[in-house]
């Protein structure tokens, strides 16, 4: 592991470069080293129109996701043969070159102080690439093994961030704190080179479930509509905002968190679990949505999971 920061014109531009070598028995290649380097630079500006301070800022990085221990083995298994007792070989091989995922990240941010740094704006732009996938892959028969994990595939995220903070009132005895958040994030399947899938965790088709395929979100949920698989919704809200305010006055501080997040969707067992036992509240509604499950082959418990809620409220007082 190797870094070097360097500060220059008055401390004004900042530079950062680093590398990361790392290897792993649960690598294929035990003694080979994967390297992952990393690069950053900002500069500043001062006193530029309404902007006291003004950040600008840019950033690469990469890391590496292992696989998981085991998976290059195949497993030996208590067998009879022939009324002897016997070992027989696991159905699963690893490919001869496994390697660690990799994950680049490339992001631009800028951050500023105005009108005598009573407002600050920071905000960022960001997309991130995991590629050589940890996946599996069914085998032929002939073969002797059922399952091979190896590297392939890329999934691509792409978002920002942003926030707004404000002091309207500065006072020795009041004062006023307010911030906005914004967030949003789209994945994407670039390329699979494995039959569209869905994850070892899913729960049933019929009630929806995740769903792995090129082309297309990796939060996606899908379901059936009258038996046909159709895409129902995806776990990724379209955006997520919080707004929180904070108000001194003397010994006295009150603070205050909403947050609001829109769009996205969900499995809801819960709820399915208390139909299907007759434990729901509403007995008629819960009836017809069963029907519709169980009789048209309609999923009924993917549902949005938009909210608005005060997240935190709290009052304190400050003892002398």
């Amino acid at each position: 592991d190797a870094q070097e920061d360097v500060l220059l014109f008055d401390q004004r531009l900042f530079i950062s470069a680093g590398i990361l070598g790392q290897k792993s028995t649960n690598n294929a290649q035990v003694n080979k080293y994967f390297y992952y380097p990393k690069v950053a630079g900002s500069y500043r500006f001062q006193n530029i129109g309404p902007f006291n301070d003004l950040k600008v800022r840019a950033a690469y990085g990469e890391t590496g996701n292992e696989p998981t221990y085991g998976n290059k083995f195949s497993t030996l298994a208590a067998s009879v043969f022939q009324g002897l007792n016997a070992l027989q070989l696991g159905t699963v091989v690893a490919s001869p070159d496994l390697h660690p995922e990799r994950e680049k990240e490339l992001e631009v941010g800028v951050d500023a102080g105005m009108f005598n740094s009573r407002v600050a704006l920071s905000a960022t732009l960001y997309q991130k690439n995991n590629t050589d996938l940890l996946l599996q892959s069914r085998l032929a028969p002939s073969t002797g093994f059922g399952t091979r994990f190896f590297n392939g595939g890329e999934i691509r995220n792409r978002g920002g961030e942003a926030s707004l903070t404000a002091f309207p009132i500065q006072g020795k005895d009041l004062s006023w704190m307010t911030r906005v958040t914004y967030s949003r994030n789209v994945g994407r399947v670039i390329s699979l080179p494995v039959p569209a899938f869905a994850p070892p965790n899913a729960f049933a088709l019929a009630f929806g479930e995740g769903f792995i395929q090129q082309g297309k979100s990796p939060s996606q949920i899908v379901g059936t509509v009258n038996g046909v698989q159709t895409i129902l919704g995806d776990y990724e809200p379209d955006f997520s905002m919080g707004w929180s305010n904070e108000v001194n006055i003397g010994p006295v501080r009150l603070f205050g968190l909403i947050d609001w997040r829109d769009g996205g969707y969900a499995v809801n067992l819960t709820q399915l679990l208390f139909d299907a036992g007759g434990l729901s509240p509403d007995v008629d509604a819960a009836a017809e949505r069963v029907n519709q499950q169980f009789g048209n082959g309609t999923s009924q418990y993917i549902q949005p999971t938009s909210f608005a809620k005060l997240r935190e409220l709290t009052v304190s007082y400050r003892v002398p």
